[in-house]
């Protein structure tokens, strides 16, 4: 049985999707969003895969992973704890764009998609500011990835640069996000 006041309270007190929501609201998102523990080496979810579930760390890590030509897995990045992640196929309804594995014990909280259509009828004003929430962290994140990008192109020394041996498309893979 889920324990619906103490998950409306990590959803209020760690992730900023769910901010400015009213109590009443959270406590109708946190029956709507299942908690979900993944062993190391399990994937949330697979490149390809349909799925319109959103997922944000609890506890433990978990690896971004998508295939180079070659078919080798490459690893694009690694969220911890209150990463929320999962937004593209939540948000468009797209394929997975890359596989993400745990990296130890994981725990989660999953707010499918259709739960959450189901959750805005009732609760339209929670689902705009959840929807706004989630197009803001996704904004940050392109905005990041645009300085990146910016910072590769110019050739900059650092962290950013290109060399023979690693061309532009091989170190903005490694960016990536999901």
């Amino acid at each position: 049985m889920k324990d619906v006041p103490a998950l409306t309270n990590l959803l209020l007190d760690e992730f900023s999707v769910f901010r400015d929501l009213e109590i009443e609201e959270y406590q109708s998102i946190a029956t709507a969003v299942d908690q979900r523990t993944y062993q190391d080496g399990e994937a949330l979810f697979e490149a390809g895969e349909l799925s319109r579930e959103l997922y944000g760390i609890i506890n433990g890590r978990v690896e971004i992973l998508r295939s180079d030509e070659s078919g080798r897995d490459r690893r694009l990045a690694i969220l911890e704890p209150h990463a929320v992640l999962g937004e593209l196929g939540f948000v468009l309804g797209e394929p997975r764009t890359a596989t993400v594995r745990a990296i130890e014990r994981l725990d989660v909280w999953c707010l499918n998609g259709r739960m959450f259509d189901a959750l805005a009828e009732a609760h339209s004003e929670a689902a705009r500011n959840i929807e706004s929430n989630i197009i803001r962290m996704m904004a940050q994140r392109l905005s990041d990835t645009n300085k990146q990008l910016i910072k590769l192109m110019e050739g900059r020394e650092g962290d950013y640069h290109v060399d023979d041996d690693d061309d532009i498309e091989d170190q903005l893979m490694r960016r990536w996000t999901v």
